[in-house]
């Protein structure tokens, strides 16, 4: 059985600490791969491939496990969609969001704290990884493989 120190740890993988923020997103430029801070990606659309999980985890909600951590997803029902436990590519708007602390003696989390999640926008399942984790999506979506053939996320 996990102590209360340890599932609270677990439970926040992900989150914005001070260690949080080295958190990188690898990004190609030139042809050569480089890395750029997820908080430098705040506020913009992203491209993300990932595991689909925590549909039915109490906490946070639904997320992507990528290779540099983990993303949550908003507007997005991974269990509803068939995607839960499967490669999902998905886009949206990366946002910073407030989880709060639970009233004394409620389940919960014992502090606030702040962590990533895509407002989702699109989303489809993949065979294979293409993307290197969490990246800028490109602002023309006719030159964009990715975009091609996604699904709208279903509501």
């Amino acid at each position: 059985m996990l102590r209360p120190a340890l599932y609270t740890a677990c439970l926040v993988v992900g989150v914005l600490s001070s260690d949080a923020l080295a958190q990188t997103a690898p990004q190609v430029l030139d042809g050569r791969q480089v890395q750029k801070p997820w908080s430098q990606l705040v506020g913009r659309r992203v491209a993300a491939e990932g595991l689909a999980w925590g549909a039915v985890e109490k906490g946070l909600g639904p997320y992507l496990v990528l290779p540099h951590g983990r993303v949550h997803v908003a507007n997005f029902d991974s269990l509803q969609a068939g995607a839960e436990g499967k490669l999902v590519r998905m886009t949206g708007v990366l946002r910073v969001k407030r989880a709060p602390r639970a009233a004394p003696g409620a389940a919960g989390f014992d502090r606030e704290f702040d962590y990533y999640s895509i407002d989702a926008e699109q989303w489809r399942i993949v065979d294979r990884v293409e993307l290197p984790g969490l990246m800028e999506a490109p602002a023309d979506p006719v030159a964009v493989p990715l975009r091609r053939g996604m699904q709208s996320r279903e509501r």
